[in-house]
């Protein structure tokens, strides 16, 4: 009688063990699961936040404009990563061919092509642009090689230093008198004098960009 209730204690030792590991690796499980989540919605909120604050940085900056639109960027192409941007805006949203693109630090470029619920936007640094610009006095060509920047053609009336402004000049077809670029480096040759330069904007770092409706600039 003795040996039986032995044995079915140790029966029932064994069963415990067995459903008590169980119970044990589930509820740890369950606690790896709950911390992975809780540690995936944290990084969530936060991307959320830093984007949220972006945006309103656009329209706190922008608040006593008319006929703004803000759109997020959807999508980038890595072969054509500083040619042009995809945005979550068309037509039915109020764009336009041809309207004027920015974010909070300045001019990014304009919408080449809309569709019902999104457009692409070509930017400044795309590498078929040619833009006429001004530094002071001077005047020149501001253009991308590669993944740098320069302003070339250069007719100078006043020497150009390092950290001076590059803007639009009021005698090409792109918006006039923005500031697009800062001077890194006045590179002297025996035919010219060439400047590189560094944009304002982040062109690495597009989230929310705003348009304006096209405008005569004449």
């Amino acid at each position: 009688m003795k040996k039986c209730v032995w044995v079915l204690s140790l029966f029932l030792l064994l069963l415990l063990s067995m459903y008590g590991s169980e119970l044990i690796y589930s509820f740890w499980i369950k606690q790896d699961y709950h911390l992975e989540t809780k540690f995936f919605f944290d990084k969530e909120y936060q991307k959320l936040e830093q984007e949220n604050k972006k945006l309103l940085d656009v329209l706190d900056l922008w608040d006593e404009e008319e006929d703004i639109i803000v759109s997020k960027v959807i999508l980038r192409d890595p072969l054509t990563f500083f040619d042009s941007i995809s945005i979550l805006k068309g037509k039915e949203e109020g764009i336009q061919l041809g309207d004027i693109v920015f974010n909070e630090f300045g001019y990014i470029g304009k919408v080449v092509d809309v569709t019902l619920h999104s457009s692409r936007v070509e930017l400044l640094t795309n590498i078929k642009t040619e833009i006429p610009v001004e530094i002071g006095s001077s005047f020149g060509v501001f253009f991308r090689e590669g993944k740098d920047f320069f302003v070339k053609n250069i007719v100078s009336k006043e020497k150009i230093n390092q950290g001076d402004k590059v803007i639009t000049s009021s005698f090409s077809s792109f918006p006039k008198n923005l500031e697009i670029a800062l001077v890194d480096e006045v590179i002297e040759t025996p035919v010219e004098q060439i400047l590189k330069v560094s944009p304002i904007v982040d062109f690495q770092n597009l989230n929310y960009v705003f348009l304006t409706k096209e405008v005569n600039y004449e």
